[in-house]
């Protein structure tokens, strides 16, 4: 969202930029170029700070979350996504499930 709202704010800076050129040339009334380029680069300037600040917020949100167990929310080490109990208790559950799988169909040959 926040990538989207600075972009949004750059196309609007640089669409500001082509209404003072165009004015430039004298294609425009300045009674009309006036109100659009003040409103123009008020608005693009703040959609440009509103994205970078989400951007922010975003990053520091994503590490505020990190390094903690899915089920538990208990602190664990970088790059790890259960804790200890719940990593084991999660690879026996795989296990039993493929041997379920593997009972049942029997086993592939070779």
């Amino acid at each position: 969202m926040g990538r989207m709202l600075a972009a949004s704010g750059a196309m609007l800076l640089a669409g500001t930029a082509l209404v003072l050129l165009v004015d430039a040339a004298g294609w425009l009334p300045a009674e009309l170029v006036r109100p659009l380029a003040t409103w123009g680069w008020r608005l693009s300037l703040a959609a440009i700070g509103g994205g970078l600040l989400l951007q922010g917020l975003g990053r520091i949100g994503r590490a505020l979350v990190r390094h903690r167990c899915v089920r538990c929310g208990r602190a664990v080490e970088r790059g790890q996504t259960y804790c200890t109990e719940h990593l084991r208790a999660a690879v026996n559950e795989a296990r039993d499930a493929m041997r379920g799988k593997m009972l049942r169909f029997g086993r592939p040959r070779r």
